[in-house]
């Protein structure tokens, strides 16, 4: 199986926890029952353990290489927004994948200043194309449409942290946003920092949600 026959499959929901969609995604995918499903973490990464007598849900469970079948999933919740995704069987052991959601109305209406996030999330590449872009906008407009993009931008990277299982928290082994390089906004998605990741944009509830999946693979 390739990268491109992996398939990801995810779901949105508002008022539902991301554990539980998640859950309900492997059921309906793995085709097994929910009683057969326990929701674990393995260094705080979440996975799913298909088959009976597995530890409940936040329980630390096994390694994700012990004995059964394992499912590959990824959780992300903002604003009551429940968000989950699972690979399906078949998909390689080593294949890993993340998910991230985020509303477009709430980030526009915070005030955040686009030129201080820039700064936070982005590699000097991609400051590049953020700053000539800022610069070719139509007045009273690039504003929102700039903090739109850095927004895509942010899901992306936060879709391929969780596939490659890193946090924020560099002292500890993760990876800063900076070091994350994906394609400009307009452009189809892709990881160009870790080519081993496939990253996919979607849109929920009208485009008023932007949603990006991605899918390590080894």
């Amino acid at each position: 199986m390739t990268s491109d026959e992996l398939r990801v499959h995810w779901a949105c929901r508002r008022g539902v926890e991301p554990e539980a969609l998640a859950a309900a995604l492997v059921a309906e995918v793995w085709g097994v029952g929910p009683g057969e499903l326990a929701l674990v973490r393995c260094g705080g990464v979440p996975w799913v353990r298909i088959g009976r007598g597995g530890v409940g849900a936040g329980g630390a469970g096994a390694a994700p290489d012990a004995e059964g079948r394992w499912a590959a999933v990824s959780l992300s919740s903002s604003h009551g927004l429940g968000v989950g995704a699972c690979l399906g069987p078949g998909a390689p052991e080593t294949a890993t994948v993340g998910v991230d959601a985020e509303e477009r109305a709430p980030f526009l209406a915070s005030g955040a200043c686009a030129e201080d996030f820039a700064e936070v999330v982005l590699a000097p590449a991609e400051l590049r194309w953020f700053r000539a872009s800022a610069r070719a906008g139509a007045a009273g407009s690039a504003a929102p449409l700039q903090l739109d993009r850095l927004l895509c931008t942010w899901v992306r990277k936060e879709a391929v942290m969780k596939a490659l299982h890193t946090g924020l928290d560099t002292a500890r082994g993760g990876v800063a946003p900076q070091e994350i390089v994906v394609s400009p906004p307009w452009d189809e998605p892709a990881c160009l920092s870790h080519p081993e990741v496939r990253l996919t944009d979607h849109e929920a509830e009208g485009s008023r949600v932007l949603v990006s999946t991605a899918v390590r693979f080894r």
